[in-house]
């Protein structure tokens, strides 16, 4: 066996090997195991390097474990499978559903910050360079009339104008503020599900856990074309995803809740369009809140 620096798994279980020989610090309890049977503090020893101190704290943080792969390849390849398997018990081997979102939408809306958009236009009025002219301004001399109607399309214009002006800054406060709207429309669309499948499951949170892992899904397919979007130079990988993320939608239905095709055809167009509407709404008061705070 050769002879080098061990690496950091081997430290953290050091670590932990040497704690769980102590009394617990925080209850002084007899400690058997990582964990304190009386007061369920991780025993864990301080006495370790940075880079292990950093590695602990990721792998706890985001599950970077073991967990991960299994979890991910059930929630892409075996639609509805994972959701089964949490509501079943079976939640150890797994990634926690909130964590798993928090993570793939983190690193979702990071990719669409840094990824440029193909189909993205910029708002122009007028010209390419023209933002508003002193026609917009009714001159003196007008009738009244005119002269409200004048001022009333000159607050239009001077509310709207910092972003006509400036389209990137908003476009990127409008990016920052996003995943705001999905965390919100999250629980309508759990809601809804509540309401179709509400003689297969009365509870709500089964159906906010299935809500869970098809935005995850639906995140990291569409993180996945986009990201190779821009990498191969295209622009129709994430069309592809999207069209992916409507059939996932369809098999996890048809897996968890099991009821017949035209059933769930019916009851996930009902879905999508409810969501498409709060969806809508939500964008809408997002870009309003851009604007407004230029």
């Amino acid at each position: 066996m050769s002879e080098g620096k061990p690496d950091a798994s081997s430290l953290i279980n050091a670590a932990q090997q040497e704690a769980s020989e102590t009394c617990c610090p925080n209850c002084e309890s007899p400690a058997h195991g990582i964990y304190c049977a009386s007061c369920g503090q991780r025993l864990s020893s301080l006495h370790i390097p940075v880079r292990v101190f950093v590695a602990d704290a990721l792998r706890r943080m985001f599950g970077l474990d073991s967990r991960t792969l299994q979890t991910l390849y059930l929630l892409v390849c075996r639609p509805g499978l994972l959701t089964q398997h949490y509501l079943e018990g079976k939640r150890a081997r797994y990634i926690a559903p909130l964590r798993l979102y928090l993570f793939i939408s983190f690193v979702t809306f990071l990719l669409l910050a840094v990824t440029p958009d193909p189909e993205r236009t910029t708002l122009q009025i007028g010209g390419a360079d023209s933002t508003f002219t002193e026609a917009d301004v009714p001159e003196e001399g007008q009738d009244s009339v005119v002269s409200r109607e004048g001022s009333k399309s000159e607050g239009v214009p001077e509310f709207i104008r910092p972003a006509v002006e400036d389209p990137d800054r908003m476009m990127e406060i409008f990016r920052r503020r996003l995943p705001w709207v999905y965390f919100i429309v999250m629980p309508t669309f759990a809601g809804v599900l509540q309401l179709l499948y509400r003689r297969r499951e009365a509870f709500y949170v089964p159906h906010l856990i299935f809500t869970l892992h098809a935005y995850t899904a639906a995140f990291l397919m569409y993180a996945f074309g986009r990201g190779l979007d821009a990498l191969l130079g295209l622009d129709w990988l994430a069309r592809i995803a999207i069209v992916g993320m409507i059939c996932h939608l369809f098999w996890s239905l048809r897996r968890v809740y099991r009821e017949g095709r035209l059933r769930t055809v019916l009851k996930q167009c009902c879905l999508l369009v409810v969501h498409g509407l709060f969806a809508l709404i939500g964008v809408i008061i997002v870009l309003l809140y851009a604007v407004m705070t230029m």
